[in-house]
């Protein structure tokens, strides 16, 4: 089961995040997402928000086709 998530201002995460449908991820200001070798966020729901006010990285490739499922929107 998917959840919502929140990174917490100053709170770093290094494990990939999952949105499901109508799901929302946010990242507070300082809040970081760390990844190495996975996603840092897997977004196969429908409807998925995400709000970044921090900051994302990750190692993979994943993120490319993450921005080009928006791209495609």
């Amino acid at each position: 089961m998917n959840a919502d998530f929140t990174i917490e201002n100053g709170d770093v995460v290094m494990t990939t995040q999952t949105l499901g449908n109508d799901e929302t991820g946010v990242i507070e200001s300082d809040g970081q997402l760390n990844t190495m070798n996975v996603g840092a966020i897997s977004a196969p729901g429908d409807d998925v928000t995400i709000k970044n006010e921090g900051s994302v990285s990750t190692t993979a490739l994943v993120l490319k086709e993450f921005f080009q499922r928006v791209e495609d929107w």
